[in-house]
């Protein structure tokens, strides 16, 4: 395949005009969507994008890069994006945000709309999608692209990149052994039961504590209506005296539940979650949270990205991160 391919080579190709061909790539409305849709296939095939050759050359600068988060909804990414917004305006970058909502395909367009204008790097939190069945063609074209990439949070250890991995694990274990020293030993773990990578690490630590003092674990996935039964009749049937949430998503439908129940919070049952958004709700002041450094997340991640940046994407010695 050939990489050095150039407009020139593209339109012959095509039999179509270099005008033509930089209209299709730029979504123009002067162009239809048939050949806009073949303009684009044809340069996916041959890995090209406009001004290619120019951004692996030239010496200036967008001084611009991009993130890519899953959920504008998640207080951790709001947050994350907030340091790295802050860290990059530091050393003189401009961010642009933009947010799968958990779609890989919308991922995929993110990235795309990313190389198109010429950033110089890239922060993502990959979607569950990418990260569970390592569909990761469409970053590795960003590396292809030679523009440098950091995965956050969600790693992808196949992936020949810098990723920072927040050690939730850790988190987790600290927060159960917090729980049952409390006196809270009947304790039943939450996820949504999508089996990612994440929640892995969160039941881990979970289990490690467990171990450490020698009581019972209880699992629940909470991802359809009938669960709400089982969340019941676990309840009442372990005694349980406290919840772990896997998922920021889970607290208020588990907190209002544990109410309608008759439960007190905490006295009866004690919640703990990952997220700082409950403490800004009055009516979920009860409920602990699980602390996470945001601001220090973001700010390694810019600082990940900038090494790379200076050093113009030299493609050795990637590491994954562990805070």
């Amino acid at each position: 395949m050939d990489e050095s391919l150039t407009l020139t080579k593209l339109s012959a190709i095509l039999n179509l005009s270099k005008g033509t061909i930089s209209k299709s790539l730029n979504d123009s409305d002067e162009i239809s969507v048939t050949i806009k849709e073949r303009v684009r296939k044809m340069a996916a095939t041959y890995n090209y994008s406009p001004n290619e050759n120019a951004y692996g050359l030239s010496p200036q600068r967008s001084r611009t890069i991009g993130v890519i988060l899953p959920k504008i909804t998640r207080t951790f990414y709001v947050k994350a994006l907030e340091a790295i917004t802050a860290q990059s305006n530091k050393l003189s970058y401009t961010v642009i945000a933009l947010f799968s909502e958990e779609s890989q395909e919308l991922e995929k367009q993110n990235v795309e709309y990313l190389i198109q204008k010429r950033i110089d790097g890239i922060i993502i939190v990959p979607t569950i999608e990418t990260q569970i069945y390592k569909k990761t063609d469409h970053l590795k074209q960003i590396l292809n692209k030679k523009i440098p990439l950091i995965i956050f949070d969600r790693i992808i250890p196949e992936m020949d990149c810098d990723q920072l991995d927040i050690n939730n694990s850790f988190l987790t274990e600290r927060a159960t052994l917090d729980l049952i020293r409390s006196g809270k030993t009947n304790t039943l773990f939450i996820t949504r039961g999508r089996g990612t990578a994440l929640d892995e690490l969160k039941k881990q630590g979970y289990l490690k504590a467990i171990k450490q003092n020698r009581v019972q674990s209880h699992f629940l996935e909470f991802h359809k209506e009938d669960d709400h039964k089982t969340f019941k009749t676990k309840i009442e049937s372990l005694n349980i005296n406290g919840i772990i949430l896997s998922d920021e998503s889970l607290t208020h439908q588990v907190y209002q539940s544990v109410l309608k129940w008759g439960y007190r919070i905490p006295e009866d049952i004690t919640i703990i979650a990952f997220s700082s958004r409950i403490q800004q709700e009055c009516s979920l002041n009860r409920v602990l949270t699980i602390d996470q450094d945001t601001s220090v997340y973001g700010k390694k991640a810019v600082n990940l990205l900038f090494h790379r940046m200076e050093k113009s994407f030299v493609n050795q010695d990637f590491q994954i991160y562990k805070m």
